[in-house]
């Protein structure tokens, strides 16, 4: 099961049945349960009225200190994590690591764009090659990409 926690506008608090919306994937044509035991629950995170276990958790989410949770385990684990010196060196680590994942990605991305507008102004594989710091052949696969 996947659970999604989404912060939901005022306008849809009646779709969220108690903070829940449910989901299970179908197969359109017949109705049917496409049988992959798939089942979604989206959260709705604006449900922080700290009467119910939902509410409280959703509360523990928003909370900036961990002094501040209601439930002890997540209490723990977020102090160990923000509040420590080696929590805050492994969560440095952690952002640091997923940033640069993003800016690898985002620089594939600029560079395949870019190899797209040049071959289709009519320069060279091998001129974009040069300019992009790529070999022909990482040119000629983001144009097939590209394409797609």
């Amino acid at each position: 099961m996947k659970v999604y926690y989404e912060q939901a506008e005022k306008r849809t608090y009646s779709s969220f049945a108690g903070g829940f919306t449910h989901i299970r994937r179908t197969i359109e044509e017949t109705g049917d349960s496409f049988g992959d035991r798939e089942h979604i629950v989206y959260v709705n995170g604006s449900c922080r009225d700290g009467k119910t276990a939902l509410g409280r958790l959703m509360q523990d989410f928003f909370c900036r200190r961990a002094k501040d949770m209601n439930f002890e385990e997540l209490r723990t684990r977020t102090k160990g994590l923000k509040e420590s010196k080696e929590g805050c060196e492994r969560m440095s680590d952690v952002i640091r690591e997923m940033v640069e994942k993003s800016m690898e990605r985002g620089m594939k991305t600029a560079k395949a764009n870019a190899a797209g507008k040049m071959i289709d102004k009519g320069f060279d594989l091998e001129v974009i090659s040069e300019c992009l710091d790529l070999s022909v052949e990482e040119v000629k696969a983001f144009t097939k990409d590209q394409r797609k």
